[in-house]
C-alpha cells in the first residue's frame, strides 16, 4: 500500500536562461475592439494602432515592440505580461519528499471534470549531475544542397526547395545516455550575414528549427528527426556562415539547462547550375519558426 505525498510546484526559467526576452503584453481597452474589422480602420485609436504594428520582420522588431509600449503607456493600458507569463510558464510537479530511485509514483491531475493519470517510475539507479563530460553539438555528415520540404507562408502546408544543409547531433555525456528519451534540447543560430532562407537578423543568436511543413508538429524540446538530431539550412546559392549552439538537460530534475560550446558551420560554394531559381522566387519567402511549445 503506497502513501500520498506532497506536491509542489516549480518554476522553470529556461527561457530566460536562453536569452530570450519576457513577451510585452497588454489588456486592451473597450475603445480598441472596434479595431478587429476593417470598417474602422480609419478612427485614429485603429490608426495609432495600425502604426505601432505595422512592422512584422525580424529586424523592425525591437523598435516594434518599442512603439507599441509606447502606445500602451499613451493610451493608460495595464501591462500584463507578468500575469500571462506566470500562467503559460513552464512548471515542473514534484513530491516535497523527492523521487526515490527504483519507485512507482502514480501522479493523477484534476481540472474540473478533466482527470489525467500517469505512472512515474524512477529508474534503478539515480541520474548523476556532477560529470566532467559536457553536451556538445557536432556535424553528423558534410554539408551538401538538398531538395527538401519546407514550411511556406504562401498559404500552402509546404512546397519543395533546394537549400543548403548541414545535419547536426547533440552528443550527450555518458551519464545522461541511459535518459535520453526524457532530454529536452534547443537549438541556436548565430548567422553571420544575411540568408534568404531565415527572416532572423545576422549577428543575434536566434532559436531555428528544420520544419518541413505548416502541418507538421514538433514536441517542445524536441525536434523533427527526434534523437538530438538537427538541420541547419541556408539559402541555396548564398547559404550565411554562421555559429550553432545547444541547451539541454533533464528538466524532471534539473532547474537549467546545459549550453554547448559554439560549432562553427560553413558551407561549400554552390557548383555552377547547382541552385536553379524557382519561378516565384521574387515572391515565395519560405521561413523556419523559431519555437514550438
Amino acid at each position: 500500500m503506497g502513501r500520498k505525498l506532497t506536491p509542489v510546484v516549480v518554476r522553470l526559467r529556461v527561457e530566460k536562461q536562453m536569452g530570450q526576452q519576457l513577451q510585452g503584453y497588454y489588456l486592451a481597452s473597450p475603445e480598441m475592439q472596434q479595431c478587429t474589422g476593417q470598417k474602422n480602420a480609419s478612427l485614429p485609436i485603429c490608426r495609432s494602432l495600425n502604426a505601432a504594428t505595422e512592422d512584422w520582420n525580424e529586424q523592425e522588431q525591437q523598435r516594434t515592440g518599442d512603439k507599441i509600449k509606447r502606445f500602451a503607456l499613451q493610451q493608460g493600458l495595464r501591462d500584463i505580461s507578468e500575469e500571462v507569463d506566470a500562467a503559460y510558464g513552464l512548471y515542473r510537479i514534484e513530491a516535497r519528499e523527492g523521487f526515490k530511485p527504483g519507485k512507482q509514483y502514480d501522479i493523477e491531475y484534476h481540472d474540473g471534470a478533466r482527470r489525467l493519470q500517469l505512472a512515474l517510475r524512477m529508474e534503478s539507479l539515480p541520474l548523476s549531475l556532477n560529470q566532467p563530460a559536457p553536451f556538445a553539438i557536432h556535424p553528423q555528415g558534410a554539408p551538401g544542397r538538398e531538395i527538401l520540404p519546407m514550411a511556406s507562408n504562401d498559404g500552402s502546408c509546404g512546397r519543395r526547395i533546394k537549400v543548403a544543409t548541414q545535419p547536426l547531433r547533440l552528443v550527450l555525456p555518458p551519464s545522461y545516455e541511459p535518459h535520453a528519451s526524457l532530454l529536452l534540447y534547443f537549438m541556436q543560430q548565430k548567422l553571420q550575414q544575411a540568408d534568404q532562407q531565415h527572416m532572423a537578423a545576422a549577428g543575434q543568436f536566434t532559436p531555428f528549427h528544420y520544419w518541413p511543413a505548416l502541418c507538421t508538429s514538433i514536441a517542445y524540446g524536441g525536434s523533427f528527426h527526434g534523437e538530438g538530431r538537427e538541420l541547419a539550412i541556408g539559402d541555396c546559392q548564398s547559404p550565411a556562415p554562421r555559429q550553432v549552439k545547444a541547451f539541454a538537460g533533464v528538466l524532471e530534475v534539473e532547474d537549467r539547462l546545459h549550453e554547448t560550446t559554439l560549432l562553427p558551420i560553413s558551407f561549400p560554394a554552390a557548383k555552377l547550375g547547382q541552385c536553379p531559381k524557382m519561378k516565384d522566387d521574387i515572391n515565395l519567402r519560405y521561413f523556419v519558426p523559431a519555437m514550438f511549445r
